[in-house]
């Protein structure tokens, strides 16, 4: 008995072995080649960015004469939308103001920060909001095109927002008039 253990360790020590080590190695003992597999794996996380480039707009001020100063009735924000290895995301648009005065879906709204309590006040002015030239509704999710290598855009847009006022300033009432428009980008729609 003695002897058989011996023979089986100088057998070992010399790599004489019967598949005993079959298990820890893919190849076999050979002469002449051997072989075995590595999994090599990676794992991406999915990715989104937007960056505002400019964020305040600010469509004017109307003076006692009813001119309107300060500013454009049109504005072109840039954005940057960012998909990770992807040349798509979706975009939705929201706003802080819930009132809508007709019920237009891609219209949106600057709410009266002081109402004046008059029945026939305009307690709202409108704007359109559009992308890449199509109107957004607000909280419908729309498709637009990634950047899907550089997540800031290299410091530049891929889509231009545009505001439009579509009420006429000199129309409504007195005061102060704001909203916060929300833009979120998710990876799919």
């Amino acid at each position: 008995m003695q002897n058989s253990i011996k023979v089986l360790v100088a057998a070992l020590a010399l790599g004489v072995s019967g598949g005993v080590f079959s298990a820890v190695v893919d190849g076999g003992l050979s002469t002449t080649e051997s072989s075995g597999d590595v999994t090599v794996t990676a794992s991406v996380t999915e990715a989104v960015r937007l960056t505002v480039l400019e964020n305040t707009v600010h469509f004017g001020d109307v003076a006692l004469d009813g001119t309107v100063s300060g500013a454009d009735a049109d504005f072109n924000v840039g954005i940057c939308v960012y998909h990770r290895g992807v040349t798509t995301a979706g975009l939705t648009l929201s706003s802080s103001n819930t009132t809508n005065k007709n019920a237009d879906p891609d219209r949106f709204n600057m709410g009266h920060t002081t109402p004046s309590g008059d029945a026939n006040a305009v307690e709202v002015i409108e704007y359109s909001v559009t992308i890449g030239g199509d109107a957004f509704v607000t909280g419908v999710e729309q498709e637009v095109a990634a950047n899907a290598t550089a997540s800031q855009c290299s410091g530049g847009s891929n889509h231009t927002v545009s505001l439009a006022l579509v009420d006429n300033l000199d129309e409504a009432s007195a005061g102060s008039y704001s909203d916060t428009l929300t833009i979120v980008v998710q990876p799919e729609l």
